[in-house]
């Protein structure tokens, strides 16, 4: 009986110690996400995951379900009937790559850090629209038209981008 007493008081020593390993695990792991993580990576995942995966995997649902000509984009349509719903989404994911590689490419000049962010969320803002009205028609509801679409996110591009070359320009800081 002592001994079982005796064990029972190790084992929670150690659970505790186990415990506190766990949490300084966590907070080293938390510091460095952080450290690593900056507001552009994230605006980078977030574009690729909207633009690339979102709007694509939104398209094919929405052609499944209601059928291909409810598709606005002739492109898409042509991958959709000739490839399948793998074929639209690893056509999206390739241009979404090369898109967000030339953001990335100028992400790496002088004085256009917030010119690329800019560009980046007006991307992902432009693109929860499109999975939005993707998904409304899918689900036989009226969505926002492509035109209005188009034209806000044009609207917001060149909103956001000029913000950010005001922001970028060495004597704003000033």
């Amino acid at each position: 009986m002592d001994t079982d007493r005796k064990t029972s008081a190790v084992e929670a020593v150690n659970q505790k110690k186990r415990e506190k390993y766990l949490i300084t695990d966590i907070i080293l792991l938390v510091n460095y996400f952080l450290s690593v993580v900056t507001l552009q990576r994230l605006l980078f995942l977030l574009s690729f995951i909207t633009y690339g995966i979102g709007d694509s995997i939104t398209a094919v649902y929405m052609m499944e379900k209601r059928g291909v000509m409810y598709e606005t984009n002739p492109l898409v349509r042509f991958v959709y009937i000739s490839s399948g719903g793998q074929g639209v989404v690893a056509m999206k994911v390739f241009y979404a790559s090369i898109i967000l590689f030339f953001a990335w490419l100028i992400s790496r000049r002088k004085n256009t850090h917030w010119k690329v962010n800019g560009f980046l969320f007006a991307l992902i803002i432009g693109s929860i629209m499109v999975m939005q009205a993707n998904l409304k028609t899918a689900n036989d509801t009226i969505p926002q038209s492509t035109a209005s679409i188009m034209f806000t996110f044009l609207s917001m591009e060149a909103l956001f981008v000029m913000m950010g070359y005001l922001i970028d320009k060495p004597d704003f800081a000033s």
